[in-house]
């Protein structure tokens, strides 16, 4: 009987499970430990952020020379995953929003280390005509972690209402940390990929600056300048739910990520990925306006759903955009192009987003208008630009 996937996808979705698990427990309470427990700003939110997509962004920049230089993309996943994981220990002994800053750049870079050899081995591993469905399934591992993290964070602490609220955050940041270093092991079984090619970060760099594929990636930017850190939609939902709630309505964003991947992948191989931004982007703009103009705890809950789909979307047809006419000696340079440009874009994005937030002039509010403004900028790119 003939395997629908290959063993690399099987262990990644497995890690990526758990990696997901563990930053889902820790993601929806982090805005809420720094305001509440630290004392940080909206702002101070937004730089935090900007750094932690940054650090994405350079690692996979130079994502193909570290490949390169470590031997595979075998060594250079475990690598990854691993600094990423074990970093996630500083968020139990943060003791201020500078710590977390380094803390969220640490872990990060990681995760731009290892998402480039993690590609690149599902591509090389898996037929053609199968990689929206890989990513999808891969998808799905991610965001059933989304899903259960968000729970057993609101679980541990009913758990520990009885203590500090501050040593109830910290220790289930610990226990999510151990969630993250559990499946590690696996990736020794990973199938190797091909010894590195003599492509590096200029590589990469030659790529993003080439004419031939300035409008692909000119889309991408602008459509993940829209989308800026989940973080502000968390901070959106404290301003009218229960903090205990918060976790509970984020759950909806996991749900919907990991039911919507797989088809959204399957939709994008037989639709195309134009027909695919354009319903993404019409889902963004209102999940915007609900969050921005129309916030209840009807409106919140839908939101992260809304939110979910969006994203399960648009990380699949964003990625087929950028592999669809590839040849594959390339793809380790498109994949680091791909990701280094998505994760730059969120750097001015997040700084907007907090200043917005916090500015006297403005408030809340502001920071959802300027994502509608940039997604319908992205709509009309995509309607007459891309074919």
């Amino acid at each position: 009987m003939k395997k629908i996937v290959g063993k690399n996808t099987i262990i990644f979705s497995i890690v990526s499970f758990f990696t997901d698990l563990s930053s889902e427990m820790i993601f929806p309470l982090l805005p809420l430990f720094l305001v509440s427990v630290l004392g940080t700003s909206q702002f101070e939110i937004g730089i935090i952020e900007s750094a932690a997509v940054g650090a994405i962004a350079i690692f996979s920049l130079i994502s193909a020379s570290i490949i390169g230089k470590i031997g595979n993309e075998k060594r250079t996943a475990i690598l990854g995953y691993s600094f990423s994981s074990f970093m996630k220990i500083g968020f139990y002994l943060a003791s201020g929003w500078i710590h977390i800053l380094i803390v969220r750049f640490l872990e990060r870079s990681g995760k731009g280390v290892r998402a480039v050899a993690r590609d690149v081995l599902l591509i090389a591993s898996e037929d053609k005509k199968k990689w929206g469905m890989v990513f999808g399934i891969r998808q799905v591992a991610d965001m059933s972690g989304k899903i259960l993290g968000p729970l057993l964070a609101s679980v541990l602490l009913y758990v520990f209402i009885g203590i500090p609220e501050e040593e109830a955050y910290r220790n289930v940041f610990l226990i999510a940390a151990a969630f993250a270093i559990f499946p590690l092991p696996l990736l020794f079984f990973l199938k190797h990929g091909e010894e590195p090619a003599k492509n590096n970060s200029k590589g990469i760099i030659r790529y993003i600056l080439s004419k031939e594929n300035r409008g692909m990636l000119t889309l991408i930017a602008i459509v993940f300048i829209a989308s800026f850190s989940e973080m502000f939609f968390i901070l959106r939902a404290a301003d009218v739910l229960p903090a205990y709630i918060v976790p509970l309505a984020y759950i909806g964003y996991g749900a919907m990520f990991a039911m919507f991947s797989v088809p959204a992948g399957i939709l994008n191989d037989r639709t195309g990925t134009k027909k695919m931004f354009i319903l993404a982007l019409l889902i963004y703009i209102l999940t915007l306006i609900l969050f921005g103009y129309l916030p209840s705890m009807f409106s919140l809950f839908l939101g992260f759903v809304m939110l979910g789909m969006f994203n399960s979307i648009i990380e699949i047809s964003a990625k087929m955009l950028a592999l669809k006419n590839s040849e594959q000696e390339k793809y380790k340079i498109v994949v680091g192009a791909y990701h280094s440009i998505s994760k730059i874009s969120k750097i001015p994005s997040n700084m907007l987003a907090g200043i917005l937030w916090v500015f006297p002039l403005f408030s809340a509010p502001s920071t959802f208008a300027f994502g509608i403004v940039v997604s319908v900028i992205a709509l009309v790119f995509v309607i007459y630009k891309i074919k």
